[in-house]
């Protein structure tokens, strides 16, 4: 499938996501999201694609919304996007959409990550960030309310307090000082950072894909909740995964396992 505003390309069992308007600093549109979107449908179909990578062409992963307005006059289905009448905005289907599928998603930060572009990197699972990074959320000094996800996300990776401190000052902050309150999980020399995140993929990538991906789908269907509640989430999400027994396997053998993602 052909694209215009991302580029996908497969490294073996990885698929990377580009955001590709460098020109702009990769901000989304309706019509990128949706390529997200046919992106992240085709990996839930296709076994063989087992991490999906999401990172920015040129010196941003992204400034955010596209607010130019020409690419956010009239409705999102007028563009195409499988969004109807009334539903949540295209932003949300995104960000449920990476929460949901049930493969690791690691967002390569290869330089500013604001507003949306924000967002997005904190609905991947791990984010890995080049030390020429600069993360935030700059909506607030332009009065802009941060309502794609960023309320909801920010809080529960960095915690309330400072989660409060950036959404409402606007503030911004450099990879590192991301690294030390937990809102990048590492950060590297930007020379280092796609070997980095090829070695992480490629280690996911090898293991018991389906038994992560359900954890996934606990790990992040258990927030808030009760134990009582979690307990019960947990036995309506479980199920059989072949990988299981090779794991177990292996470790009676004293030899590495050999994982199928089953």
């Amino acid at each position: 499938m052909e694209y215009e505003q991302i580029l996908f390309e497969r490294e073996g069992p990885v698929g990377i996501v580009t955001l590709n308007r460098p020109e702009k600093l990769n901000p989304f549109t309706w019509k990128m999201i949706q390529e997200i979107l046919n992106v992240l449908h085709e990996m839930e179909k296709d076994d063989g694609i087992r991490v999906l990578v999401i990172t920015g062409a040129g010196r941003a992963f992204s400034s955010g919304d596209d607010m130019s307005g020409a690419f956010f006059k009239g409705a999102p289905w007028e563009y195409g996007l499988d969004i109807p009448p009334f539903a949540l905005m295209p932003q949300h289907r995104l960000i449920t959409a990476l929460r949901q599928l049930r493969k690791p998603v690691i967002a390569m930060i290869n330089g500013l990550a604001h507003g949306m572009g924000s967002d997005v990197a904190l609905a991947c699972d791990f984010r890995i960030a080049s030390e020429e990074a600069r993360l935030g959320d700059i909506r607030m000094q332009k009065g802009i309310n941060p309502g794609t996800g960023a309320t909801f996300l920010m809080p529960q990776v960095i915690g309330l307090t400072r989660a409060v401190e950036l959404l409402l000052t606007g503030d911004t902050i450099d990879a590192r000082e991301a690294e030390r309150i937990g809102l990048v999980n590492r950060t590297v020399p930007a020379g280092e950072l796609r070997s980095t995140v090829m070695e992480l993929a490629n280690r996911l990538a090898t293991g018991p894909i389906k038994a992560i991906g359900i954890a996934k789908a606990q790990i992040y269907g258990e927030l808030g909740m009760t134990m009582d509640e979690a307990w019960a989430h947990w036995a309506s999400t479980v199920e059989p995964v072949e990988d299981t027994e090779e794991g177990v396997k292996a470790f009676f053998e004293k030899r590495a396992p050999r994982y199928k993602g089953k």
